[in-house]
């Protein structure tokens, strides 16, 4: 069977960069400089899931409070990074204020094709950090592709506000109701009512609760 043709109007605008989320979960991210800012980007890959491989011959005062929390999640090593450091891992971050350790950093992405970031170098980067509202699972990322990093912290706070912080027990809610409904409705027009239904609750201002809710929301779609 044929696909219809998308209209040109129809299409995606051009994106400065592809929004995609990773899962880092039992995966190995290298981290290159002991900074606050390092510290800060280590604490965010840990939260993802991630074991962080640390290259520094020192390390700022704040990574002692983020090892003390997940001290099997980091593995230190008080040295500069090498490039062979980078093989194996999911992805690699570094700290630096030099333009030629910066190069070479991007010269080993190209070697191993671990993808990199140089913290605030953009022209550095094969990936970026965004600003996020975080209700995980439900997750909400901002990029301004390195432009304006105050004006994506500014639409963050926005964000926040209209998002309600039950948002994270809902977004787990549905996680796990969705093997039931997808055993009780068929893909299309059914699953996606019983969704919206859903939807509706989550915005109500109610606390998320699995009692009851398949079968109150079943009822309300006949």
């Amino acid at each position: 069977m044929r696909r219809p043709k998308i209209s040109a109007d129809a299409r995606i605008e051009p994106l400065a960069l592809l929004p995609v989320f990773h899962r880092l979960t039992d995966g190995t991210v290298l981290v290159a400089g002991g900074s606050d800012a390092a510290a800060w980007k280590a604490e965010l890959l840990a939260a993802a899931g991630a074991k962080l491989a640390l290259y520094a011959p020192a390390l700022d005062p704040v990574f002692d409070q983020i090892i003390a929390r997940q001290p099997l999640a980091f593995k230190h090593e008080a040295r500069e990074w090498s490039p062979l450091d980078l093989v194996g891992k999911r992805l690699a971050v570094l700290d630096t204020d030099c333009d030629i350790e910066a190069a070479a950093f991007v010269e080993a992405w190209r070697m191993t094709g671990v993808p990199v970031n140089v913290i605030d170098r953009p022209d550095f980067c094969q990936f970026q950090f965004g600003s996020i509202v975080n209700r995980s699972p439900a997750i909400v990322s901002i990029s301004t592709d390195g432009a304006a990093p105050i004006l994506g912290q500014a639409i963050r706070r926005r964000i926040e506000v209209l998002l309600p912080k039950t948002l994270k027990g809902w977004a787990a809610l549905a996680q796990a109701l969705r093997p039931r409904v997808n055993a009780a409705y068929a893909m299309g027009t059914p699953r996606r009512m019983f969704w919206e239904r859903f939807v509706d609750r989550v915005f109500s201002g109610a606390a998320p609760s699995e009692d009851g809710l398949f079968d109150r929301l079943e009822t309300e779609g006949r």
